[in-house]
């Protein structure tokens, strides 16, 4: 009895952490308004992430496999494929900007760096490393557009020219390995670098001047990036390797811990909707971690789109949105489409292969967003849009056999 009352006990206890925030799956600990689930699995020490700038690189997530000297790349669904194999212990990874360098994915390896065309064509680029580590291309400005190297041997961070010349940008530094750019001046406008053998980040402005940022978290700060805005704010994200987590640091140095639970956590990669994606080198997995909004949709970290159906045989049911892709423009205009679905769980008619309402999402260059509605099936279906998200929609209308297209503007 006595093993009995202690086992219903544990459970009690297992199940009260789940009610509880943090939210809790598979190990992996986020806050509250997060979600976390793994995105792919069974792959073989997964380093670097980078997501493809669409074009002949589509919007893959790219991943470097250090110990396995290849680079897979996952579609949407998870399902993985090698893209390149063969190389010599690769790490990080940058889309070429344009400016000057090709639009090629250039990757560090054992002492080179190479770049890689969109069928899988490697060449050498720029060699003389002792370990061409992370690698990162200047944001413009007073920066320019070169490209960084990290040298964790050497201590040093390196400048690549368009044409593969190498000068030294900064020396002295304890094992260099992230290194990323504040590109939008939150944080100062500069340089930010992981020193794994100190676990520190220190920040370089563009003369090579270095100076402390933030320490005291323990592990290994190897992999840098930052937020996106909107949910996640335009914090620094750090992957802190030996202690399998992912920290948040603000422009003040001062960090939290924001993810936990990894074995150890190598890359991150924010995607064009939001989403964070962190991989675990010891589990060989990706994990996603996604905002959770109470109903409707989060199809951007900023902008939120619901759909409720008036159904004759239910009522009011929330509709299912089933994203169909996205993509960008010659000029830079960023477009996603999909469309509204009644769930089988709510009306014996409902299926995601029955569209009850087709949306298209314009993102202008000149800063306007476009939601569109496009009414195709049943008599009324109320639409709902909210930039930037706050949990209020701030647009609202209702689509009918009469009025079958809405638009919201922003």
């Amino acid at each position: 009895m006595k093993k009995k009352r202690l086992l219903r006990q544990g459970l009690l206890i297992i199940a009260f952490l789940f009610l509880i925030s943090p939210y809790v799956m598979a190990q992996i600990i986020v806050p509250p308004g997060f979600s976390a689930k793994v995105f792919a699995s069974n792959l073989s020490d997964p380093f670097d992430l980078i997501f493809g700038p669409g074009g002949a690189f589509g919007s893959y997530l790219y991943v470097s496999h250090c110990h396995s000297g290849k680079i897979s790349r996952i579609d949407s669904n998870g399902h993985v494929t090698t893209f390149v194999s063969g190389l010599s212990e690769p790490s990080g990874m940058a889309f070429g900007s344009g400016s000057g360098f090709s639009t090629e994915l250039f990757i560090g390896q054992a002492g080179v760096v190479s770049k890689i065309d969109s069928n899988g064509n490697v060449t050498d680029f720029a060699t003389g490393f002792k370990e061409a580590c992370d690698i990162a291309f200047g944001p413009g400005n007073e920066w320019g557009t070169d490209l960084f190297v990290a040298d964790p041997i050497e201590g040093k961070i390196y400048e690549v020219d368009s044409i593969g010349n190498v000068n030294m940008f900064i020396s002295g530094l304890s094992g260099p390995e992230g290194l990323v750019f504040d590109s939008k001046g939150t944080f100062g406008n500069n340089l930010y670098v992981g020193e794994v053998n100190i676990n520190t980040i220190s920040k370089v402005d563009s003369n090579g001047n270095k100076a402390h940022f933030a320490s005291g978290f323990g592990g290994d700060p190897q992999v840098l990036v930052f937020g996106p805005g909107g949910i996640f704010g335009n914090d620094l994200y750090i992957s802190n390797d030996s202690k399998g987590n992912i920290l948040k640091v603000d422009s003040n140095g001062n960090f939290t811990v924001f993810a936990s639970g990894f074995g150890r956590s190598a890359g991150i990669a924010f995607d064009s909707s939001g989403n964070l994606f962190i991989a675990d080198e010891e589990k060989g997995e990706i994990i996603k971690i996604s905002p959770i909004a109470d109903s409707g949709y989060l199809v951007t970290t900023d902008l939120w789109i619901k759909a409720v159906i008036n159904t004759e045989e239910k009522g009011l049911v929330e509709a299912v949105w089933q994203k169909g892709g996205e993509d960008t423009t010659s000029r830079g205009d960023r477009v996603i489409w999909g469309h509204f679905y009644a769930s089988p769980s709510d009306v014996t008619w409902g299926s995601s292969n029955n569209p009850d309402l087709f949306v298209k999402i314009w993102f202008d260059v000149s800063g306007r967003i476009d939601v569109n509605y496009f009414h195709v099936s049943v008599p009324d279906i109320e639409v709902y849009s909210d930039y930037p998200y706050d949990s209020t929609a701030d647009e609202h209308g209702t689509t009918t056999m009469s009025q079958r297209y809405i638009r919201h503007e922003y």
